[in-house]
């Protein structure tokens, strides 16, 4: 299990398969020693449309979820994101 905390890139982008699964992404900028990093997150059903519902750009967020590679390119796949002011999605 990865746990990275950061503050929203861009509001987060909701989309739905042919099948009508919803699915959302969206990045965080963690900051740390020597400047801060780009993270891309990624999310399905419920939780991606939470995501896209209660997020918003600037938002500081805590994601808990496992790092996958998909489509060539890494990414943290959400199981839980907290934050202040919206709780648990």
């Amino acid at each position: 299990m990865a746990v990275v905390i950061g503050r929203l890139a861009a509001d987060p982008e909701l989309w739905y398969t042919g099948a009508g699964t919803p699915l959302g992404k969206f990045s965080l900028v963690t900051t740390g020693k020597g400047g801060g990093e780009r993270i891309r997150i990624c999310s399905t059903g419920l939780l991606a449309e939470k995501c896209a519902e209660h997020l918003a750009k600037g938002f500081v967020v805590e994601v808990r979820g496992s790092i996958e590679t998909r489509n060539g390119k890494r990414c943290l796949v959400a199981d839980e994101i907290r934050g202040q002011g919206i709780g648990g999605l």
